[in-house]
């Protein structure tokens, strides 16, 4: 047989594979005493039955992370624990990694569940780039953050009072002694900055203050002032744009600090695809209990009004975003997308694999594709724990 010949049959047996792939997804039933979480499968049938005080979504590498007895541990799609429950939260799996803590503190274990790194820490973030960042007390009562790699080895020592994730093998560190600098993989310092303040490292920009209690500006990673200080408050660049703070109100700019949005809003939320949340208080007043949102994109281009409680990020030009009265799904312009499902109350929809799920008013309840209803939570466990006779549709 030719190569071509086996890729062909190898690509043919992939894609069978996938039409054969039988995906589960978390569900819940109340019972007088809680909920019980288990797996349904696209029907809505259960597989796995609900007897988990805790269930999260089955994870690309076919894990999921569950509660038993206020202990957490990992099981495969057919309900056996690759890890025990045994810790008390484990973390979404990232780069092939998971953070998990017990009473020794913060952990990294792979896949298989063995644990990688060589000690407990105080904290643990997620792998990026190969890296996590870790931090632990030393005997001078110091607070210090270092990095491991996925071996789960210290490659750069806990040595900074403050750290950020690796983003295209660089990373912001603050040096003991108050000096800011960008190191490579390898803790080498590329570029150290004279100033008191430096965060929001992204895209090649980083946001300073002169002073302690100055504004906020930008620089590059040589340290060139692209854009002078005048801001109250930064965010860091993503795809060229920033969201900034001047006084209490926020705005979008560009590259060269020009305002593509100007700032009116109490609050403006990144949504991913070029979109963004725009925040008007619904009481100036108190601006604490929340706002009304409109759609923009990074042109500056305002597409709806003020009528929404809430939206989630965009994926595939949908996004999810709910009223006074229904939660559904918008396109790019903040249009209901009239084939997908609404639901009444307030929460989210998001896809999820073949499914739909939705997160309304604390009740989870799953569509298929063309909006049918297969799945709502009920309203108690039977006593027979016969779950064939949940009346959930």
């Amino acid at each position: 047989m030719s190569r071509r010949n086996m890729e062909q049959e190898r690509w043919i047996t992939y894609l069978l594979s996938l039409s054969r792939m039988v995906y589960l997804f978390p569900a819940a039933v109340k019972g007088i005493g809680g909920s019980k979480w288990g797996y349904i499968n696209e029907k809505g049938d259960f597989v796995l039955p609900p007897k988990y005080e805790m269930a999260r979504e089955f994870q690309e590498n076919g894990l999921a992370i569950v509660q038993v007895n206020n202990l957490t541990g990992i099981i495969n799609s057919d309900g056996y624990f690759i890890v025990k429950p045994k810790y008390d939260t484990i973390s979404p799996f990232s780069e092939g990694r998971a953070t998990v803590i017990d009473g020794e503190g913060f952990k990294v274990i792979d896949e298989s569940g063995k644990e990688i790194s060589p000690k407990g820490y105080s904290f643990i973030g997620d792998y990026q780039g190969g890296r996590v960042v870790v931090a632990n007390t030393n005997e001078q009562g110091e607070y210090l953050y270092g990095y491991l790699n996925r071996r789960g080895k210290e490659v750069i020592p806990l040595s900074y009072e403050s750290a950020s994730d690796f983003q295209d093998g660089k990373a912001l560190v603050k040096i003991k002694g108050g000096i800011y600098a960008l190191i490579d993989l390898t803790g080498k310092v590329l570029k150290s900055y004279p100033y008191p303040f430096v965060d929001d490292y992204g895209e090649g920009a980083l946001a300073f203050r002169e002073i302690n209690d100055g504004k906020w500006g930008y620089m590059d990673e040589s340290g060139k002032v692209i854009i002078d200080p005048q801001f109250t408050g930064t965010q860091h660049f993503v795809e060229g744009k920033a969201i900034v703070q001047t006084s209490d109100l926020y705005g979008l700019i560009d590259r060269e600090g020009q305002f593509i949005i100007k700032p009116h809003y109490n609050t403006l939320l990144y949504l991913e695809e070029e979109h963004y949340a725009l925040g008007k208080a619904i009481d100036p007043e108190r601006p604490y209990i929340g706002s009304k949102y409109a759609i923009a994109d990074s042109e500056g281009h305002i597409y709806t009004g003020f009528t929404l409680n809430g939206i989630s990020t965009y994926k595939d030009g949908i996004a999810s975003a709910y009223n006074d009265e229904i939660t559904f799904f918008i396109d790019m312009r903040g249009q209901r997308v009239d084939y997908l499902p609404k639901v009444k109350g307030s929460g989210s929809l998001i896809f999820e694999k073949s499914l739909i799920k939705g997160d309304i008013d604390l009740r989870i309840l799953y569509f298929d594709k063309k909006g049918k209803l297969i799945w709502k939570q009920n309203t108690i466990i039977p006593l027979n724990n016969d779950y064939s006779v949940i009346e959930n549709k």
